[in-house]
């Protein structure tokens, strides 16, 4: 260790402080700074007693041949008589303590500089990551640019693998909204199975650009229809609606005898017949019945499978006419109240339980043994003069 210099800058008043210690040093600041490195020169400095007052003004790691150095100042502090040299930083600069590698913040609005904890997540990268503007609570943050700035993004946000929504024992859905506003959404959502199974929803290949639309079940708890032999269905058999939830249940009826000709029935059963029948105003003038299913026999029954209101350019109008419309077999009516006149003006394809089609309520949806069953108006006051209603109705044979 060695002291080059050392002078006492004493004021003009007795008793004034801070007093300024002047000290030249060949030795580094680890040295320096070390507790008891000034008590260790008491013959250098020749009895110089220091005070926690003192400053000490020092050029440390000093090179005579050069005649330089670096200069730092210096306050004392004195514990147990052990004289340690503390490395002196404006408070007006920076707040101590500070942590090394953390960010530096300002504090207030001083020009002070802090240590609020602020650090990187990984100090060997070079990026800090900026945002694009103000963002949205609980909103996805997705890069915005190739430099590294993020952002709430409206648009397409990309993942080059796969999205998660939730994990084990944390529940989660991926919910689509439509453009318009307090129009709904539509939820892909998981729910507990007991074998602890992953359900998986792929496509087949595709010869052709395909949308899959869903159309209303008219019910709370509808099932969409799936492989032939999964519950509640029969392999081979075909699946019809519910009388009263509109859910698709096991007919019972064998599909391969699905009779395609659309044939008037036959003293048989297990058949099931599509009857696609035009109702004009003209027919059904005067309580007029349109037959959509002569019977066979005294004993043969048909179950109602599905009633279609079909697309017609026409519809059903004039004579101030604003009767409904009944499915029925005389004793039975298969749509409650009938179709509605507002869809019988104005025709859309509509299916069974749909808007102004409505489903047959409590009521049993097998017809009478050896009737006929026919469409004939319902209600209002008055008969349509002109055009037609299309109306397409499914049929299982079920008694011959």
């Amino acid at each position: 260790m060695s002291i080059v210099s050392y002078n006492v800058l004493t004021p003009g008043l007795v008793g004034i402080a801070p007093r300024i210690v002047q000290i030249v040093s060949t030795d580094d600041l680890a040295t320096v700074t070390t507790a008891g490195y000034l008590n260790g020169l008491g013959q250098v400095l020749e009895g110089l007693s220091l005070v926690p007052t003192d400053e000490v003004h020092m050029i440390y790691s000093y090179v005579p041949s050069t005649n330089s150095g670096t200069f730092e100042i210096f306050t004392v502090s004195i514990s147990a008589g052990i004289i340690t040299l503390v490395q002196w930083t404006n408070p007006g600069d920076v707040l101590l303590p500070v942590v090394s590698g953390d960010f530096a913040v300002f504090n207030g609005t001083t020009g002070q500089i802090k240590d609020a904890g602020y650090l990187p997540s990984n100090a060997a990268k070079t990026n800090v990551v900026m945002a694009n503007g103000a963002t949205v609570a609980n909103h996805i943050m997705v890069s915005t640019d190739t430099a590294g700035t993020s952002g709430n993004l409206t648009g397409t946000a990309i993942n080059d693998g796969s999205i998660q929504a939730g994990r084990n024992t944390v529940a989660g859905s991926l919910v689509s909204f439509p453009a318009t506003t307090t129009a709904g959404s539509l939820a892909l959502t998981a729910v507990a199975n007991g074998g602890n199974f992953a359900g998986v929803i792929s496509n087949a290949s595709l010869g052709q650009a395909s949308t899959w639309s869903l159309p209303d079940p008219a019910n709370a708890a509808a099932r969409i229809l799936v492989g032939a032999t999964a519950t509640p269905f029969t392999s081979g058999h075909f699946p019809v609606a519910s009388g009263t939830g509109g859910l698709m249940v096991d007919s019972g009826v064998v599909a391969a005898n699905l009779d395609s000709s659309l044939s008037s029935a036959t003293a048989s059963t297990n058949k099931i017949f599509v009857k696609t029948i035009t109702a004009t105003a003209a027919a059904l003038a005067t309580s007029g019945h349109v037959t959509v299913m002569a019977h066979p026999s005294a004993t043969s029954q048909f179950k109602i499978m599905n009633i279609r209101v079909m697309y017609a350019a026409a519809g059903l109008s004039g004579g101030g006419g604003d009767r409904l419309l009944t499915l029925t077999d005389g004793t039975i009516v298969f749509n409650q109240s009938g179709i509605t006149a507002a869809l019988l003006g104005t025709p859309i394809y509509t299916l069974w339980g749909g808007t102004g089609n409505p489903l047959p309520g409590s009521v049993s949806t097998i017809s009478t043994a050896g009737a006929d069953i026919y469409l004939v108006y319902a209600g209002g006051a008055a008969d349509y003069t002109t055009g037609q209603i299309v109306i397409e109705v499914e049929l299982a044979q079920v008694t011959a």
